[in-house]
């Protein structure tokens, strides 16, 4: 991406011709320039580059997954979660993907949803610990939002086997202490 390298290796514009070739150059800068915008100050203005982009190209995962990651950041997590969603459309088997769908569906209390992406990464072949750690914080968190503090340190502590530089016990235990005053 940094190189401007756009999409999955291998693809090609759809339809054929200089019209197509143009309309891919287009949608190329398009994208280099939503991307610009989601570094900077004008994020919000990203989010609607990238909207036009999904348009254009409705398969583009990559794109999907900066509007859903850009939306996330400006905390519109409506908007993010749509994302992951199409992202997960195209590509059912992305961590980041599920992660991502995750953390937004958390964010607006879809306690359900959110175990249900983490359950699907720890499902997932090929996802590596600090994944598996994500998922299972996730899983820790939902259960706090459901007052289950058995479950969130069981998660914890499998978190924290899956990536012991990752302080969620003390989450948990902070988090259960401020809830019990």
């Amino acid at each position: 991406e940094g190189l401007g390298y756009v999409g999955a290796p291998g693809t090609a514009p759809a339809g054929d011709g200089a019209d197509s070739v143009e309309a891919h150059v287009a949608f190329v800068e398009g994208y280099r320039e939503a991307i610009g915008l989601s570094r900077t100050a004008d994020a919000r203005d990203a989010v609607e580059a990238l909207r036009a982009l999904t348009r254009l190209e409705p398969a583009a995962v990559d794109v999907w997954m900066h509007l859903a990651r850009t939306a996330a950041r400006l905390e519109r997590h409506d908007v993010a979660l749509d994302a992951f969603r199409q992202a997960l459309v195209i590509d059912a088997v992305s961590s980041a993907a599920h992660l991502g769908a995750a953390t937004s569906c958390l964010r607006v209390r879809k306690l359900d949803e959110a175990e249900q992406q983490a359950r699907a990464v720890l499902g997932l072949t090929g996802v590596d610990h600090i994944q598996t750690a994500e998922a299972h914080e996730v899983l820790a968190r939902v259960a706090l939002g459901r007052r289950d503090a058995d479950g969130a340190r069981r998660e914890a502590i499998d978190a924290e086997a899956a990536d012991a530089d990752r302080p969620v016990r003390a989450f948990v235990e902070g988090r259960l202490a401020l809830d019990a005053g």
